[in-house]
């Protein structure tokens, strides 16, 4: 867990972090580069999921402004995605909502807005690895991610200039970098170590080097 201004990874409430608390000196946090084919897409404005409906996404890039899931819809990634989301929220979710990544398949999602997922959306990495579903906020204002009420979140959330909010019971594995980061009632981050041998040449030079870190 990695924060970039001073005394900002907070835990209360029977919140834990693996890993050691450290003076993050000399770490060099890359800015987010929005990949070219998404940069120079057209929006397709709304991706909307109706109720009880699942929308599948396979190989390839997509820009949208909002996802809008209404009630037990999913969203299934099959294949190796990149997406940019422009608006802010970036996602609206009914209840009983799912987010589903395949064995094999991955997600980067590039976030222009905030976005939350809590109790009625399931956040489901069936590759097991956190470097299969990769959140890059952009957004600048606060509050912009909050994961909550996940019991099993595997994935990397990198939020350079907003704060990470972990809380309710969530249970992190992979790696978090925000402007803040607050973990709180009960939840736990893990470092996943897999994440050593993952590195990503547009934004992240390489993971290896993460741990809970406080500048």
């Amino acid at each position: 867990v990695s924060a970039v201004q001073e005394d900002v990874v907070e835990r209360s409430a029977n919140a834990a972090v693996s890993g050691r608390i450290e003076e993050s000196d000399g770490i060099i946090l890359p800015q987010i580069v929005l990949p070219y084919e998404l940069a120079s897409m057209t929006s397709g404005g709304s991706l909307d999921i109706p109720n009880h409906q699942t929308k599948v996404l396979g190989v390839g890039s997509y820009k949208y402004g909002v996802i809008k899931m209404e009630n037990n819809g999913k969203l299934v990634i099959d294949g190796d995605v990149k997406m940019h989301l422009t608006d802010d929220p970036s996602f609206l979710t009914g209840n009983n909502n799912e987010l589903i990544v395949k064995e094999g398949a991955s997600l980067k999602i590039y976030l222009d807005g905030r976005v939350s997922f809590e109790n009625n959306i399931v956040i489901n990495n069936l590759s097991q690895k956190p470097s299969s579903f990769i959140i890059y906020s952009m957004y600048t204002g606060p509050g912009g991610v909050i994961i909550a009420h996940q019991d099993d979140f595997k994935g990397v959330i990198y939020a350079l200039e907003t704060d990470v909010v972990i809380t309710n019971n969530a249970n992190v594995s992979g790696a978090v970098v925000g402007k803040t980061i607050t973990i709180s009632n009960n939840s736990q981050v893990h470092y996943d170590q897999a994440l050593g041998e993952y590195s990503d040449e547009k934004t992240l030079s390489s993971l290896h080097n993460w741990r809970e870190a406080r500048k």
